[in-house]
């Protein structure tokens, strides 16, 4: 429960800071919905930064996927149990990516990391196997943003 409070603590600090139309921890996981992907690029970069060094002193750290895309929003759920919550292939794919990622990695399609060369530095391209997808995901790090 430590742990989990001191990272979910350090994604707050970070998150807080861009308005995000949407923030939820989920088990060990946090997922966000911001308004852009400039604004997702700048958060994913905190999140790394800050969740690193909140997890060291447990031995851990964690990946982030980052994906951008419409989304289905909505009460979802039984007719007992419903909640508000995020589907459709942006929100799987991201979790696929943030599943994919290295300890302290940001994944992301490289298609989308081809719109921010301009804002950001990034690894070559590889291949990730994703469940649901047929073909492996062409995907690139974020090494660095600019600026």
């Amino acid at each position: 429960a430590a742990m989990l409070d001191a990272y979910f603590t350090a994604a707050e600090t970070v998150w807080t800071r861009f308005d995000p139309v949407i923030a939820r921890a989920i088990a060990d996981e946090v997922m966000l919905v911001l308004p852009d992907f400039p604004a997702g690029l700048r958060v994913a970069d905190g999140l790394r930064a800050e969740t690193l060094k909140a997890l060291k002193p447990f031995g851990l750290s964690a990946g982030i996927g980052l994906n951008a895309g419409p989304l289905m929003e909505g009460l979802i759920g039984g007719s007992s149990i419903r909640s508000y919550d995020i589907i459709g292939d942006t929100a799987n794919t991201a979790a696929r990516l943030c599943s994919a990622a290295a300890p302290g990695e940001i994944l992301l399609l490289d298609a989308l990391a081809e719109t921010a060369t301009d804002m950001a530095a990034f690894g070559p391209v590889r291949g990730v196997e994703a469940k649901g997808k047929r073909h492996p995901l062409a995907v690139r790090s974020l090494e660095k943003l600019f600026g």
